[in-house]
Order: C-alpha cells, then sequence, then structure tokens
C-alpha cells in the first residue's frame, strides 16, 4: 500500500504565503508563482525556501512600510540548490555548533526521537546537554515538541541532521550511544 501527496496547487502556495506573511494573497500572488516554480508546491520546500530568502534577506521585513518585501526577479533569477536538502543543511550549519550536535545525535534514532533516551544520554559526559538544545531546535522549525518525543519535521531534515556526523566517526558515534543507552 502506498500514498501518493501531490504538492500545493499555485493558489495552495499563494494562501500558505499569505497566511505566513500575513499579506492578501493578491499582494503575493507574484512571490507565489516563484516559489510554487522552484518547490513544485512542497509544502515543506515552500517553508524551507522562505526561511532561507529570510536568511539571505531577499525577503524582509520593512518597518517603514510595515510589511514583507521581496524582489521576485532576484528570486526567480537566484540558483536553488538541486536537492532541497542542501537548503537544510545550510540552516543545520548555521546553528551553534552544540545544536548541530545534538541534531546529529537525535538523527541517529531516527525521525521520532524518545525524551526519556535522550534523557539517559544527557546524563553521560559524553553526551551532556542535549534536550536544551534540541529545544532550540525546536524553536527553529527543525524539529517538533510532541511531549515525550521530539520528531523531526520530515525525512529531509533528519537526514541532513545525520550527514552532519563525519562518515568516518559513523560507527564509533553508534557504539558510543549503544554503550550510554544499555
Amino acid at each position: 500500500t502506498s500514498i501518493s501527496l501531490d504538492g500545493l496547487t499555485k493558489e495552495g502556495t499563494c494562501a500558505m504565503i499569505s497566511s505566513a506573511l500575513k499579506l492578501p494573497a493578491r499582494l503575493v500572488r507574484n512571490l507565489a508563482d516563484v516559489v510554487h516554480m522552484k518547490t513544485l508546491g512542497n509544502p515543506l520546500f515552500v517553508r524551507t525556501l522562505l526561511a532561507s530568502m529570510v536568511d539571505d534577506q531577499s525577503l524582509s521585513y520593512s518597518f517603514m512600510t510595515r510589511r514583507w518585501m521581496w524582489d521576485s526577479k532576484a528570486i526567480k533569477l537566484a540558483p536553488l540548490p538541486e536537492n532541497i536538502a542542501i537548503i537544510l543543511t545550510q540552516k543545520l550549519r548555521r546553528m551553534p555548533r552544540e545544536v548541530q550536535e545534538a541534531l546529529s545525535i537525535a538523527a541517529c534514532f531516527g525521525l521520532v526521537v524518545d525524551k526519556e533516551c535522550l534523557k539517559i544520554l544527557s546524563e553521560s559526559s559524553e553526551f551532556g546537554g542535549l534536550l536544551p538544545h534540541l529545544d532550540y531546535a525546536a524553536q527553529s522549525g527543525i524539529v517538533a515538541d510532541h511531549g515525550s518525543n521530539y520528531v523531526f519535521t520530515h525525512d529531509l531534515v533528519q537526514k541532513a541532521a545525520y550527514d552532519l556526523i563525519p562518515e568516518e566517526s559513523l560507527d564509533k558515534t553508534h557504539f558510543s550511544l549503544g554503550l550510554q543507552i544499555i
């Protein structure tokens, strides 16, 4: 059994951006058209691209006009990485080193990470202080705090966090995690 999910329509992308920027749909339509073209309406990619545009200031809030401003032409011409995971990795790499390390450790457990497991790890000297850093990541939208679990917002986000661990360190990291949990 498989479930196929299509991306948002142009109108759906426009509604999402209109809601995010708190502007009427008619004002964001040109931006929405460009974003839809680049993301094919994938909601995660729309959200990630908007955040990336804020980071690089191609989308910014003007206190003078009290609204969001952008240059659709510049955004359209800006190269979009072939793989949206690159944007996510860039966002992860801009986070403080301790948050990156906490996310990469959490990513070793998959999309859903049990907080009790993380509490056990936090008691060790090697993996101490994970929870406050994951709370920071939750505030940034990288993971969601679901009470007893942290959940990566998408499998691409989890993969980007996991990929922060150097390949030559993967075995040692997994071994150390296993030793701490048993």
